[in-house]
Parts: C-alpha cells; sequence; structure tokens
C-alpha cells in the first residue's frame, strides 16, 4: 500500500490541492459563482475535495458510509476552521432535500457501485439536482486503465505498483492476491471493484437510462491528481483517442463529467 494511503491527514491535503486546481475551476465554468450554493458531495471520504468549495462561499455537505472518515472530516474541517455538514449514512437510503442541491460532486465513487445498484444510484443522484440549473461533477477511473482496480491499496509493494493484474481472470487474480499475501479483506474489495468497474461506455449507458444530460466531458490520459501525487503535468486525451470506443479506456486515467437534469 502507497504510504499516502496511510497517512490521512496529507492524503486530504493533496485532495484539497487537486480539487482548489482542477476541480473548482472545472464545475465553477458551469455554475459561475459558488457564493452561496449548496455542494454535496456523495463518497466524501475525509472531505478534502470539498474545503477549497467552501472556501469559495458554497454550504457543503458531505455523505460516507465510513464512520471513520466522517470523523476524520469532522476533524479536519474542524483544523482549517471551515464549516460543513457530514453524514454517515447509506446515499440511497438517507434523507437528502430533492432537488435541493446547486452541485452534486461524485469522485471515485460510481466504480465502487455495484451494477445492480448504479441506476438507482444515478437516478437518485440527479434527483438531488435543482431543476434546470443544477449539475454534477461525476469523475472516474476507467476500468481498463493501469490501475483501474485500485491494486495500488494492496500491501505488497510490487502487487501495488503492477499495471492491468485486474483484468486477469477473477481466480488467476484471486489467487495471485493470496500467493502475495494480501489480506482478506483487501482481496474481497479488490474483487468487488472488479465486477463493478466502469468503462466509458458502461457510464454513457447509464446517463441515457438515468435521464441525465452530458453537458461535457473529458478523458485524461495523465489524471489532474497524478500532478499532486507524482508531479506529473496532467494532460487530457487527444480528440481522434478520446473519440474511439473501448479503445480510450486503457488510456483513460481519469474521466470527467458534468451532467444535468
Amino acid at each position: 500500500m502507497q504510504r499516502r494511503h496511510l497517512d490521512r491527514l496529507a492524503y486530504f491535503g493533496e485532495e484539497v490541492a487537486t480539487s482548489q486546481a482542477f476541480y473548482l475551476p472545472y464545475v465553477r465554468s458551469f455554475v459561475g459563482s459558488l457564493e452561496s450554493l449548496d455542494i454535496i458531495e456523495i463518497g466524501c471520504g475525509e472531505g478534502g475535495n470539498l474545503l477549497p468549495f467552501f472556501r469559495s462561499g458554497a454550504r457543503v455537505t458531505g455523505v460516507d458510509l465510513s464512520e471513520k472518515k466522517i470523523a476524520l472530516a469532522k476533524r479536519y474541517f474542524r483544523l482549517n476552521k471551515a464549516q460543513g455538514v457530514f453524514l454517515t449514512d447509506d446515499f440511497l437510503n438517507c434523507p437528502l432535500d430533492c432537488g435541493g442541491f446547486d452541485v452534486v460532486i461524485c469522485h471515485d465513487v460510481i466504480e465502487h457501485i455495484s451494477p445492480s445498484n448504479k441506476l438507482p444510484f444515478m437516478q437518485r443522484l440527479g434527483a438531488l439536482l435543482k431543476e434546470r440549473s443544477g449539475v454534477a461533477f461525476i469523475g472516474f477511473p476507467a476500468w481498463q486503465m493501469p490501475f483501474g482496480g485500485h491494486q495500488q491499496m494492496c500491501d505488497h509493494p510490487i502487487i501495488s505498483h503492477l499495471p492491468w493484474i485486474h483484468l486477469l481472470p477473477k481466480q488467476v487474480y484471486r489467487g495471485l492476491l493470496s500467493l502475495a499475501g494480501e489480506r482478506e479483506g483487501t482481496i474481497r474489495e479488490l474483487l468487488e471493484i472488479k465486477e463493478s468497474g466502469v468503462s466509458v461506455e458502461s457510464f454513457l449507458r447509464l446517463c441515457e437510462e438515468s435521464k441525465l444530460e452530458i453537458l461535457d466531458s473529458r478523458l485524461w490520459f495523465i489524471n489532474p491528481h497524478y500532478q499532486v501525487k507524482f508531479g506529473l503535468v496532467p494532460i487530457e486525451l487527444c480528440s481522434f483517442v478520446s473519440g474511439m470506443p473501448y479503445v480510450r479506456n486503457f488510456l483513460s486515467t481519469s474521466c470527467f463529467f458534468v451532467l444535468t437534469n
């Protein structure tokens, strides 16, 4: 496992930096001023993505299944003298104000949602948006990209850096992870991601089925978050490659979509 995943405060700082540099300007290009807007993040983790939005004048809410992460979000916001509402709950069932949000953020979450819950998840997400003015920013790694299986969360120093191993047949993948000494909980989570990974094509179908309109999309060859993680300059896929179904998934380390109802 990469050390940055163990130091949660450092990870929070990375999220803040990436959100400030990329997510916030991208969202603002569709909604204008963030002053007094109501913004919610689904799967907010420790809340790093939300802090720049609060600092820009928005009212922020975060929802996550993890009690530990929500507790850290509250702590880190207090450390930064920031205010936000943070809820430990299942997004599909928690009591949220339908039509009450100007912006919904959902980054690196949809690929963790089970196939049977993906459509209800997207429909619920769309229902939170203010009619005719709300937008959703969704980001995810294309399943076939080198680390689309999130194998970087592995403890083994080699396995965590091996690209494309998540594309192995399920039993072969499980055997490799077991042989490397990965914990059963980690193996189970990685196999669940293998079942729920999202390609650009499957996401486009989800948008159509949930009746959400795509306002914009950007496919990244070098993920914007890699600037903070590795010092790399973010690079978008060229239009020719990003327009090639299936092939684009192998080269898209992050996919940005802005949706509306």
